[in-house]
C-alpha cells in the first residue's frame, strides 16, 4: 500500500499537480430538516407555544351604530363605531390570570396566593390592534427586586400566551406585563 502512495506521489510530482493527501477526511454529518408543519410552533425566545384565539374564542365587535339619515334629524347619544386601529396601536390585556399550572392552553389552579419552590404561570389575552408582530414582556418581581424578564411575541390581532416564574422568597409578588416599555397590566400574588 506504501508503495502505492509513494509511486502515486511520484507520479503527480512529476505532472506538477499537488500529491494526494494519504489520510481522508471524513465527509461532515448529513443536516435533516423536518419537513414543515412536523413540530408545533414555538416562540423561539421562550420555548413556549404562541398560538392565535381559535374562532371561536374571537372577541367580537358589535355591530356599527345607525346613523340618522339627516343631520336634522334626532340627535343621537350612540357613539359612532370605532374606527380601525392603526398598526402602531396600544395592545390591550383583555384577560390576565395567575395559575399553578397550564392545561390543554388555559390556566389551571388559578389564585392568589403560591407556595414558595414551586410554578406561577401568568396566562394572557391580548388584543392587538393591525395584528402585527409585536412583542411584550413579562417582568416578574419580588417585592421591588426584579427576578424574570420575558419576552413574548404576538402574532395576530386576538392572542394568548403565558409565562411562568419558579418563586423562591416568602412574601409579595408582583408581574407587570410591558408594551414597548410602558405598563399596560400589573398582577399581584403571595408567596407562602
Amino acid at each position: 500500500m506504501r508503495r502505492c502512495l509513494a509511486a502515486l506521489f511520484l507520479l503527480s510530482a512529476c505532472a506538477g499537480e499537488p500529491a494526494p493527501d494519504p489520510s481522508p477526511e471524513p465527509s461532515p454529518p448529513a443536516v435533516v430538516t423536518p419537513p414543515a408543519g412536523a413540530y408545533p410552533a414555538l416562540d423561539p425566545t421562550t420555548g413556549l407555544p404562541q398560538e392565535p384565539l381559535p374562532a371561536s374564542e374571537q372577541p367580537t365587535r358589535p355591530p356599527p351604530a345607525e346613523r340618522p339619515a339627516t343631520a336634522a334629524a334626532t340627535p343621537t347619544s350612540a357613539a359612532p363605531a370605532a374606527a380601525p386601529q392603526p398598526p402602531g396601536a396600544a395592545v390591550v390585556v383583555t384577560e390576565a390570570v395567575l395559575a399553578e399550572a397550564i392545561v390543554d392552553r388555559a390556566p389551571s389552579k388559578p389564585g392568589d396566593s403560591f407556595a414558595e419552590g414551586g410554578r406561577v404561570y401568568l396566562y394572557n389575552r391580548f388584543t392587538n390592534p393591525g395584528g402585527q408582530r409585536r412583542v411584550v414582556e413579562h417582568v416578574w418581581f419580588h417585592g421591588d427586586d426584579e427576578r424574570n424578564r420575558i419576552e413574548l411575541t404576538l402574532k395576530a390581532e386576538s392572542w394568548r400566551t403565558w409565562s411562568y416564574s419558579t418563586v423562591y422568597g416568602k412574601g409579595a409578588w408582583r408581574v407587570e406585563v410591558r408594551d414597548r416599555g410602558t405598563v399596560i397590566d400589573t398582577q399581584r400574588f403571595t408567596v407562602r
